[in-house]
This record gives structure tokens, sequence and C-alpha cells, in this order.
């Protein structure tokens, strides 16, 4: 069984496996370049009664092919096919090279020997169709490929019968003088003479390994704040069955270092030839600020070159985006904007949790993309829990005439607690007032493919009343939106997190006593925090402190409503309600 490998599209041709596996598996070369139109023969010249070329495949041309593959098929693309079919025999050789541009003698003798020998892969009978399109030929000898290298190929053609003009072939002229050819009347040519950019699009089939597993793609945050209400996090792993047999009781294994540590296995029962799924390996628990990285691996198997894919994480105090990358000047952050309806309505994140939190704020990247208008539009920040029911909006942005595209704080009216299992952030858009396309303004990023149960919309409901619930929405790309959270305000999990604790008189005025179990983790220190999420003041605890420590507030704080932290050691926090008279 075999499948259509397009090299030049790696990635949708492995999103289309499932169609094209049981036609063949084909890798397409050359890779870089747009195909050109050659309107002399490059292929098999079939208006002669000889025809000798080699042409040079670099190892940029031959990307995502395994190592060991065996190519046990070729084939060339008829563009405008002679007004006649030819047949003929055809001799092909293929040899493999570290050279990235052609450097053999024009000797056909020599060249087929020195300094390295061709191997002789097909010698038989061949019929040029008089049909535009693929025409194959499979090879008497298997040749086997080595990853890193690129490609030599020669052929010979000797008619029986010709063509009263050539055919045309599908060609790259990226490459220049990459083929050498020539041609004769009486005898086959003993020299290439004749040096051409133009080299054919040649087609290489391969069988397809029995037992193949592949790792796809890695999704794990771009950032996540180092806090228990989201650690550990899921890290989501696309898996593949690409190979000809159904694989039983596999195991996905995550691997975690840097700023977290640690090995996490799951098993996926059954996985049938052709079929892929998202393996949720919940394993990112962050212990220290950095950036984590993160492997996947799946066990050996008949190709090793795709059991294992990679990915990072930047863990942060508080920021927790799918976003990835630092913008430039030369790379912007944003690779587009959505593009998306121009109607009321919201496009949201999925954000996992493990225990509550606090969110003050979100923040948008407002994208103004080629063509998508959105000036003039009102829009503002959401917070829904995982019903999709509205938790606290920011207040409304006009996007003025000449807005430049950058990421935008949208604060909330206060930290909002969220619970469950999941909450959504994003931009919501009021009816657009003006005429013409009126486009949601919000940056993207490209990620093919999407990740599973991350990317949200809400479309004509920008009131959000709760009838209308966030619907997956897997066309766009990865959306701009990060939230910033302030603390985990209920216990969470792990042996140092901080337990319940009290603080007295509430309301206070110079001074606030803090109490915690006597047998629950001793906080580090203290943060004070108005309504908004920014810290006012540190707090520092008194050596050797203990259940019962009193703390003297800043003697410049202004009366009102603020948030009293504690941290524990392992960064975990607990926050409550304070007021100062």
């Amino acid at each position: 069984m075999i499948r259509f490998f397009t090299l030049c599209l790696l990635l949708p041709a492995l999103l289309g496996f499932r169609s094209l596996q049981a036609q063949g598996s084909y890798a397409l070369l050359p890779t870089q370049g747009p195909p050109n139109f050659s309107t002399s023969s490059r292929g098999p010249d079939v208006s002669k009664n000889f025809h000798r070329a080699v042409v040079i495949y670099p190892a940029a041309d031959i990307q995502g092919v395994a190592p060991g593959t065996s190519f046990v098929s070729l084939s060339f693309q008829l563009r405008a096919p002679a007004p006649t079919a030819a047949t003929g025999q055809l001799r092909v050789w293929m040899r493999r090279t570290t050279d990235p541009d052609y450097s053999l003698a024009p000797d056909w003798a020599y060249l087929l020997q020195l300094p390295a020998a061709f191997t002789l892969v097909y010698d038989g009978p061949l019929t040029v169709p008089a049909v535009a399109g693929w025409f194959d030929i499979q090879l008497q000898t298997p040749f086997g490929y080595t990853a890193g290298e690129g490609l030599y190929l020669a052929y010979e053609w000797v008619a029986n019968t010709t063509a009263p003009a050539p055919a045309a072939y599908e060609c790259n002229a990226l490459r220049t003088q990459s083929l050498r050819a020539e041609t004769g009347t009486t005898a086959a040519p003993p020299q290439l003479n004749q040096a051409s950019n133009f080299r054919p699009v040649i087609r290489l089939g391969y069988s397809t390994p029995a037992r193949d597993a592949a790792v796809v793609r890695v999704f794990s945050p771009g950032t996540m704040p180092l806090q228990g209400c989201v650690s550990p996090y899921p890290v989501q792993a696309l898996v593949r069955n690409v190979g000809t047999l159904p694989l039983q009781n596999l195991p996905v294994t995550l691997t975690a270092t840097g700023s977290a540590t640690g090995s996490l296995t799951v098993t996926v029962p059954l996985l049938a030839p052709g079929a892929s799924t998202t393996v949720y390996l919940p394993g990112l628990a962050p212990t220290r600020l950095g950036r984590a990285y993160l492997k996947v691996d799946l066990p050996a198997d008949d190709n090793a070159a795709n059991n294992q894919a990679q990915d990072s994480t930047l863990v942060t105090p508080r920021a927790l985006t799918f976003a990835t990358g630092t913008p430039t000047l030369a790379t912007p952050f944003s690779t587009g904007s959505a593009g998306f309806d121009r109607t009321a309505g919201t496009l949201l994140c999925r954000f996992p949790l493990t225990a509550p939190a606090l969110v003050s704020s979100v923040r948008l990247h407002v994208e103004r993309g080629p063509g998508r208008t959105s000036e003039g539009n009102t829009v503002f920040a959401v917070l829904l829990d995982e019903r999709g029911c509205l938790l606290a909006r920011s207040a409304d942005l006009l996007i003025p005439v000449g807005a430049s595209s950058g990421w935008r704080d949208f604060p909330l009216p206060a930290p909002t607690l969220v619970r469950g299992r999941a909450f959504f952030a994003g931009l919501a858009q009021t009816v657009p007032v003006n005429n013409g396309p009126r486009y949601y303004p919000l940056g993207l990023q490209d990620e093919a493919p999407l990740r599973d149960s991350t990317y949200y919309s809400v479309v004509g409901d920008s009131a959000l009343t709760g009838l209308k619930a966030p619907t997956e929405l897997r066309t766009l790309g990865r959306f701009l939106i990060e939230v910033l959270l302030e603390s985990a305000p209920l216990a969470t999990q792990g042996p140092r997190a901080l337990a319940g604790f009290e603080l007295y008189p509430n309301p206070a005025r110079n001074r606030v006593t803090l109490r915690w179990p006597a047998a629950g983790t001793v906080p580090s220190h203290a943060e004070l925090l108005d309504l908004t999420g920014r810290r006012v003041a540190r707090l520092p605890l008194p050596r050797g402190h203990a259940s019962g420590t009193a703390l003297d507030l800043p003697a410049s704080l202004p009366a009102g409503t603020y948030l009293m932290r504690l941290v524990s050691p392992a960064n975990t926090f607990r926050t409550q309600r304070l007021v100062v008279e």
C-alpha cells in the first residue's frame, strides 16, 4: 500500500493522507521553485532516435523522505504530449550525491562510472503516451535513499518508433545548468554538450512501511504562568499511523526539561492505518521561570525519521497564551489578520484550568492586515466561563483611523474568578455601523494543522447573552490572545501549596495579622494588589515568621479595597480581599 507524498507541500499531503493512501506513495522532485513549462523535451525525447541526459536533484530538493527508503518507481509528467505515442527502450541510472550543483564531466561513459558508480535501476521497454499527465516506470532494482543526500538521475532513450514532434515536459528552471543532455540520429551521443536550467519534474514512488507511527506535531502554550491554577498543563501530540498495519497499545511519551522536568507516557489502545489521534499529555508542570523544552517520542518502528517531535514553552509570572515567538522589525509577531465574518460576535481561546484562578486583564494583538478594514469598529475583551456565559468584559475600544497593529491591554474592571475545567477569553466586536467590510481586527499566527479544542467563536451575539455557546473554529490559525492571571485563590495541588489563611482585622487601618494552619506550608512573602491586579506593595515577612504574624501596611496607602496575596516558596498563591480604612 502506498500514499501520495508531495515534498513541496509536505504538511497538506500529510493532512490528506487518508484519502490518498490507497493510490500511491510518491516524492515529487524538485521541491523548490515554481514549476515551468518546457517547450523542448527534457524527459525521453520521443522525436529522436537516441537521447541521453543526466540531472541533479540536490539534498535541498528531497525533504521529508525517511532514511532507508527504497524508491521503486519513476514518473515523468507530460505537459503537452507529442502528436503520437512512441515506443522504445529506456535505461535509467541513479546515484546519491552531496553535490549542491551539477559537477559531472560531459563524457557519458566516464560519468556513469566515476567518481562514484551509478546504479542501473531500469533497463526495458517504454511507451511514452500521447496523453498529458504522469506516466510511470516501475524500477527493476529498488534504489535505497540516504537522508540528507541528493540524487543524480541519468536516462538513455533508444527509439523503436518516433513521434513527428517532441513532447513538452513539466520542468523546473530554478537551478542553473542542472541538466546535461544530447540527442543523436544514428547512434547514442558519447558527449553531453547541451547544458540547461530546465530539469524535469519527476515523481519517485516508494513503499509505505508496515509499522510506521508518526508524531505530526506537538502543541504546548507559547507562554504559561508559574501558577498552580493551570499546572500541570495538557500538552497535545498529534499522532498518525502512516503504515499499513494497525497499531495496538502505542505508547506516547512526553519528556520535559528546562524550567519543567519529568516524563509521562500515555498509551493509545488502537490506531488504524491512515488514522490520526490527538493525545493529551497533562505533564507540563514548571517549577521555575524560563523556557521548558518538550519532546514527544514513539517507540522504534520501520521508519525512525518521524518518531519524535519537539516544542517549547516560556514560563512567566503571569501570562498565558498560545502565541509564540518574539516580534522584531524584520519578523512581525503576527502573520496575518482574521478576515473573519463582518458581524457581531467573538473570537476566543479556550484555556484549561486545574484550579480556580483570577484573571485581571486580556491582551489582544489588534491587527490591520491588507484588505481587512477595521477602522471604526468597536471591540472589547471578554472573559467567559466554560459554558460560554459572560463573566467580565473590558471597556470598549473604537479602532481609530490609521491605527497601527500591535498588542493592546484590555483590563477587566476587577480581577475575576474563573472556575471549572476551562475558561474562554478573547475579542468581541459589536455590529459595525459603517458600510463596507468590517472584519475582526485580531492578529493570527500560522498553525497547521490546528490543535484541538483551542480556538472558538460566537457569531451574532456580541451581547454574549449565553444563548449561543462557543463553537470550535478550525480554519483561521492561532489566535493572538493572552490572559494575565493574578493568583490561584483556592487551594492548589502539590505538597508545597499554601492552605487557606485568615486576615484580621478586616477592615484594617495600619496593621493586619495573618494566620494560616500550623501544619501548612509557610509563605515566603506577601503582596498587596489593587483591584486591577497591579502590585502596589511587597510586604516581607519577619525572620522566623509563623502563623499570627502582624504586617504593617504602607503609611501612604489610600483607603479602598485591595487584594492581599500570600506567596509560597514554590510560587503558589492564596488571595483574600482586604478593605483599608
